[in-house]
Formats: structure tokens, sequence, C-alpha cells
């Protein structure tokens, strides 16, 4: 017979999904495809750019030196491709390897700048700040674990920013985060006699952080930025839904729990330096704070599968601190035309021993190339294309059903391209 207990497990799968996916493309799934002339140099000097909008989202304190209203609309249109390829795993959990992990995901930004007086702006952004989307067919070998994960993370960050004179500023913002995940499985009822049910389990939070920025001028040419967001506390409410074949709903599925997840503070320094009149370089270093993530507990109400009020079930993480480095360059072929080229490591927090087929993360390694057009002296148009390259990554786990001793063995790799438009104007 089916047991509550697989359900709960379950349950922290898919907050450890969620945990995994915010971290990532920052490795995981997290999203920093926050400025397109950033993508442009695979965000080498991000940090420390005076002249991106983009910007206030790792360091408020650059938007110090903008004279005139500023706006950025930008759109990032990224294709995750990851394969997963069994090794062997137990029979009982089938032999259908499941399809491309991946999908598309469209990321919006908006940024305004607005000068208050001189030296004083009032910046706002609102971003996509970690998503992603993964869908496999009902039948696939990993079907216990997940068959829908759908996760969005959305930022308004208001900020400040502060010139103190000719060559430093300050900044401090604001950010109003909202979390949202949905996460479809297969539930195994073979021990009823049935086919496989399904499990529905959503949830969503809002939390209140902030980021703060200095930027600082020690030489002609050569600026340097220091940002830090901080860590964020979300207070998740988790529903879950399972039912049966044709719509039966099975005896004691029906749950809520909550959890508090702290998703990682970042620090990054940025360097952006004028080597010619016309050639410029850039380097950002970025440190995850992601090792205090050592597992997830959940507390359960007392209407689950009769349990006493705040029964907790937790999965290990066993997440480590990791670093992002970022080198990238542009370089003015005309007075209206820049082109743009980055490469950037990005190491993942996630270790061997705790790494799932969901979501399967790794080191990423990213290549870059950008284009910026001055359409107007108000008017301009910026492109990008990433590509992001995921070494092959071994997969151990639990298989999820009634079988207690079904293992699923295999090994996942996989890309990413991010084509990235932006529109600025200022006025």
């Amino acid at each position: 017979m089916w047991h509550g207990e697989n359900e709960m497990k379950r349950v922290l799968f898919v907050l450890f999904t969620f945990c995994v996916a915010y971290a990532s493309f920052g490795s995981g799934f997290a999203i920093l495809e926050q400025s397109t002339r950033g993508m442009g140099r695979a965000l080498g000097g991000i940090t420390a750019d005076k002249e991106d909008l983009g910007a206030l989202y790792f360091n408020p304190s650059a938007t110090a030196w903008l004279e005139s209203d500023e706006l950025t609309l930008g759109a990032h249109f990224l294709r995750v491709h990851a394969v997963y390829k069994d090794l062997g795993s137990s029979p009982s959990l089938g032999t259908d390897e499941g399809n491309d992990m991946g999908g598309w995901s469209v990321i919006p930004n908006f940024y305004w700048g607005h000068p208050i007086e001189e030296g004083l702006v009032f910046g706002l952004g609102f971003s996509a700040t970690s998503g992603t989307k993964t869908s496999h067919p009902r039948g696939w070998i990993g079907r216990y674990d997940g068959i829908l994960t759908d996760i969005a993370v959305v930022d308004v960050n208001p900020a400040i920013s502060y010139r103190l004179g000719d060559d430093l500023s300050i900044g401090a913002g604001l950010v109003f985060e909202y979390a949202f995940m949905k996460m479809d499985s297969a539930m195994d009822l073979s021990a009823l006699g049935r086919r496989d049910g399904k499990t529905k389990i959503e949830g969503d939070s809002t939390s209140v952080g902030f980021n703060l920025g200095v930027t600082y001028e020690p030489l002609e040419g050569t600026t340097v930025g220091l940002g830090y967001r901080s860590r964020m506390r979300h207070k998740m409410d988790v529903n879950v839904r399972s039912h049966g074949t044709r719509g039966l709903e099975v005896l004691g599925t029906r749950s809520d729990g909550t959890s508090v997840l702290h998703f990682p503070s970042a620090a990054t320094i940025g360097i952006m330096q004028k080597l010619t009149e016309r050639w410029r370089a850039g380097l950002d270093i970025a440190y995850c704070f992601q090792s205090y993530m050592k597992d997830i507990r959940v507390k359960f109400d007392d209407k689950y599968m009769g349990r006493p009020k705040d029964s907790e079930m937790k999965i290990r993480m066993g997440w480590k601190n990791s670093w992002r480095i970022s080198l990238g360059t542009e370089y003015d072929l005309t007075e209206r035309l820049t082109l743009r080229g980055g490469f950037t490591w990005d190491q993942s927090p996630v270790t061997n021993r705790y790494r799932n087929v969901q979501l399967p993360d790794a080191d990423r390694y990213w290549l870059s190339v950008g284009l910026g057009c001055r359409i107007t002296e108000k008017w301009t148009l910026d492109l990008a294309w990433t590509h992001i390259f995921f070494p092959n990554v071994s997969l151990n786990q639990a298989g999820g059903g009634n079988d207690k001793t079904a293992m699923l063995r295999g090994k996942a790799s996989g890309n990413s391209n991010t084509v990235s438009v932006a529109l600025s104007c200022r006025f």
C-alpha cells in the first residue's frame, strides 16, 4: 500500500529542487541574466560598470554618475538542453530514459534611473532572479521524483546611490522578492493494483532583503566596484494534492506544510579598466555564501496521515560555498558600434553525493559575445549571445517508488544558449 512517508519525502525533494534552482546558473538555475550589456562580456566588470543600469542588481552605487533619466527594457531568451542517460537503474523503475530535461524560458528585465539632484540618484530594478522549467514523459524512469518542475523568483529592487566626490559613490537598496514553485510527479500505486497516480505540489512566499555597494575610481580609467546581496529568508507554505487513476483521490494524500528556506547571499568585486580610447577590459569575482545549507526541514500539520502537529522531516543538502570568476572586454568599432566578448567559470555549490536527477547541477563555463549599437543620441540597442557548457555528472539516488531498494543510476550532460536583447533610452 502507498505510504505517506513517500509523499513527505517527495515534498522535501521539491524544496531541495527549489533551492538548487535558486542557486543555479550562478551554479544551479538562478538567473544572472540581469544585463544584456553585461552578458556580452560574460558579466566581466559588471559590478564596476557606471554606464549600465543593469549593474544595479550587483552594485546599487554604480548609478550615481547618471546625469539624466534613463530607462532600460531587456529580455533574455534561454534554452537549456539537459539529457539523462541511464547506467543500470533498478529494473522496477522501467527503461524509459525520458527526454530533454530542459526547455525555453523568457527572462524580462526593467531598470529605471532618476537623478534627484547632482550626485544623488534613485534606481529601480525589476527582474526574474531565478527560474526554470523541466518536463518528462509520464512513464520515464525517474517519474517518482518528478515529471514537471516549474520555478520562478521575481525581485523588485528600489535603490539610492550617492556620489561623495568625483571618484567615490555609495549605494543601498531594498529587495522585495516573490517565489513560486510547482511540481508534478508520479505516485506508485502498484500495491493497490492500480497504475501510477499523480502528485501536485505547489508553494509560494514573499521575502525582503537588501543590497549594498561602493564604487571607486583610484586612477583615471580604472573603476572598482564592490557589491553585496543579502541572504533571503522565505517561509514557504507547501500544499500537496495526490490523485489515483481516473481522478480517484487516494486516502491520506492531502497535506499542508511549511518550511523556512534561506537563499544564499553573495559578495562581488568588479574592475573596469580603460586600456585605450576604444578598448576596455573587465573582471568580476563573486563569492556565494551557501555552506549553511546543510539540510531542509519541513513541518506538516495534524491533518497529514494522522501524525501529530509539527511532525518534521528533513533532507540533507550538503552545499558548499562557491566562486564565480568572469573576464570580459569591449571595443568601440566606431562611434556607434561596440563589440563585446567574455568568459566565466561558475562553480556549483552541489556536491556529487547530493546531486539529483531532476535538476542536475555542475560547474558551468560561459562563452559570450555581444554588440552595442547607439541608434541615436538617446536610444541604444544591445544584443548578446551566451553559450554555457555543462560537464558530464554522475547521478545515484533512490528511485522514489514503493520499492525501497530501487536506485536510479545514470549521468547527465547538457548545455544552454541565451539570446539577450535590451533597448535603453535617456531622456
